[in-house]
């Protein structure tokens, strides 16, 4: 399987005139806005999954055991 990404109607190859076209400049200030609200959202989604990772790889057993406090988190229904 191959995998191809055609643009029929746009080329990669850009005109040197046809850049300096305001319509031009247009859209490559939008994909660069884009890109700079692709490049946000991860930070944000990566720092959200990292606070919600520490409770749970703390409170794994097997975490616990490797740093020896296994006994001392001990609670009421910590074991399925």
């Amino acid at each position: 399987m191959t995998n191809t990404h055609e643009h029929p109607t746009e080329s990669h190859h850009h005109d040197p005139a046809e850049a300096a076209r305001p319509s031009r400049r247009i859209q490559h200030a939008g994909h660069e806005s884009h890109h700079a609200h692709m490049v946000a959202d991860f930070h944000r989604r990566f720092w959200v999954c990292f606070v919600l990772s520490v409770p749970v790889v703390a409170l794994a057993p097997m975490i616990q055991t490797w740093l020896g406090v296994r006994d001392s988190l001990r609670f009421a229904g910590d074991s399925y």
